[in-house]
């Protein structure tokens, strides 16, 4: 790399590149989720929707830090096309996962103060974010000890078969899918209620309510499937 400064921006981003995508992974739904906020009205789905990125950005970043690369970006990363793609397909993660969150934030205020303070959907909905959070954050955990005690070589095995991972072989991918069930379960609370028709506008239709579960469950059906056939 050359010393002029923006050579030095570009060989420092060559060498980075694969940090700075991990990083933003939690971005792009930041930026989303306060741009509908200040759009909208702000919900606690949007809270529970932040907690979940930043805790999966910042661990997906120090790991990145501490092993240097992400090898699954090392053909990517050279081909501008291949590159197109895997920033569209965040794109449309990002897309799909805030969709119940800037539908429910879109109703009116004055027509959310309407609704019960507390739902059944919404103790289902947050016993199933906060077991899924927790299953998720312990499995990742779990998993990082078991990688950095075998690169201090303290054992030599090929799989973590304890903790959690001894239940599951992907124990963080069920926790994230659970968790995202219940973000899509509370919004569905609001979205196929009848005030929450009346606040999207779809209160008499024919497709209403199925429309509001639909934005509410696609967000689980498509994580999951990034999850057990991409990632």
């Amino acid at each position: 790399c050359q010393t002029t400064f923006p050579k030095a921006v570009r060989c420092f981003y060559r060498q980075r590149r694969a940090q700075w995508i991990e990083l933003e992974t939690s971005c792009p739904q930041h930026c989303c989720n306060n741009l509908g906020d200040k759009m909208y009205s702000s919900s606690p789905h949007s809270e529970a929707h932040v907690l979940m990125y930043d805790l999966v950005g910042s661990y997906l970043f120090q790991r990145i830090m501490s092993d240097g690369k992400d090898s699954r970006f090392d053909e990517i990363k050279k081909s501008p096309p291949k590159f197109l793609v895997a920033f569209m397909a965040q794109a449309t993660w990002v897309s799909l996962c805030l969709m119940p969150i800037l539908a429910v934030n879109s109703i009116p205020h004055a027509v959310l103060s309407t609704l019960p303070t507390v739902a059944v959907t919404d103790v289902i909905g947050l016993l199933l974010y906060v077991w899924g959070l927790s299953f998720e954050v312990t499995a990742d955990r779990q998993k990082d000890a078991w990688v950095q005690a075998k690169k201090r070589k303290e054992h030599d095995e090929d799989f973590l078969t304890h903790g959690l991972w001894s239940k599951s072989r992907h124990p963080n991918y069920f926790g994230e899918s659970t968790l995202w069930t219940g973000i899509a379960v509370t919004s569905a609370g609001v979205l196929a209620s009848n005030i929450g028709q009346v606040g999207m506008g779809l209160a008499g239709t024919s497709y209403g309510r199925f429309l509001g579960l639909g934005m509410c469950f696609v967000t689980p059906a498509f994580v999951t499937f990034l999850l057990l056939k991409v990632s």
